[in-house]
């Protein structure tokens, strides 16, 4: 979970295991409801090989929303 500029977002890494997706929606529904405007998913293998790039993405579209 990460505060930016005043907006709150998490930066979800994903080891391999998928939620279905109804689950996976019913869970951002949940956290946007609390302030969390944004639950950005990152597969762990591109987490690894270019962190500093996928973290800049996240903070860009953060910024954005």
């Amino acid at each position: 979970m990460i505060l930016h500029q005043g907006k709150w977002g998490i930066l979800q890494i994903n080891g391999g295991e998928l939620l279905p997706d109804m689950v996976r929606y019913e869970e951002n529904r949940l956290l946007q409801y609390h302030g969390i405007r944004l639950v950005y998913n990152c597969d762990v293998t591109r987490c690894g090989g270019e962190p500093d790039r996928v973290v800049q993405e996240f903070l860009e579209t953060l910024s954005q929303g």
